[in-house]
């Protein structure tokens, strides 16, 4: 074979492995969330299984669904650490899914122009300076943690150790909270008030730049 046609071979190789790891779970995650949304019996559950599914949704790459309000509720009825425990499991999967996504997301030639940019060079390394110690102040802050996501994948941070570090951030992050709840006793309402005031704040970015976007054409029809 023309040795200058075996990088292109080796890459669209790799371009269709990386596509299958991240089609199977993906898939896996569309299931459940269909599954989620089809059976209003679940979603009213206190099942931990209902915990666990609702991890994907409230985890997913840039997720707008919050996952605070679902672990102040499900501390009514379960033990802090069983919580925890649970939506560590969950959210490990979850970030095993997203860094298969992000990863192939990142290999879009458009991305890769982006990824080289001086940029994001620099803040990659940064990043790699303590990137272990980086995610796990990411993981336990109440920072959002998917920029620090990204950066694990295009950084080529090894996956066993950033789902280490998801672990290890998050369980106690998680039963931070759960003790929170449990000790406050939020009302349901205040709950449901609390996630629709962060899902709001989750949105908030996208929808100035798309009113930014739709002022602009009418400024500049004005000059």
């Amino acid at each position: 074979m023309n040795e200058a046609v075996e990088p292109q071979v080796d890459r669209a190789r790799r371009r269709r492995t990386r596509i299958l790891l991240a089609a199977i779970p993906a898939a896996f995650l569309v299931g459940l969330v269909g599954l989620w949304i089809a059976a209003p019996d679940i979603r009213q559950s206190k099942s931990l299984w209902v915990l666990f599914l609702y991890c994907f949704p409230s985890e997913f790459v840039i997720a707008v669904v919050p996952h605070e309000p679902a672990l102040l509720y499900f501390a009514k009825f379960h033990d802090p650490w069983t919580i925890a425990g649970v939506s560590a499991m969950g959210t490990v999967l979850t970030e095993w899914v997203n860094y298969l996504v992000v990863a192939w997301i990142a290999d879009v030639s458009f991305f890769r122009k982006l990824i080289r940019g001086k940029a994001v060079t620099r803040l990659i390394g940064w990043f790699h300076r303590a990137p272990f110690a980086t995610l796990l102040v990411a993981g336990i802050t109440p920072v959002p943690f998917y920029p620090f996501r990204f950066l694990a994948v295009i950084g080529r941070y090894p996956l066993p150790k950033y789902l280490l570090a998801v672990l290890m951030s998050r369980t106690p992050r998680f039963w931070i909270i759960c003790v929170a709840g449990a000790a406050l006793g939020f009302s349901d309402a205040v709950i449901v008030a609390f996630a629709l005031v962060l899902a709001a704040a989750g949105l908030a970015p996208a929808a100035r730049a798309l009113w930014r976007k739709k002022l602009r054409p009418a400024a500049l029809k004005n000059d």
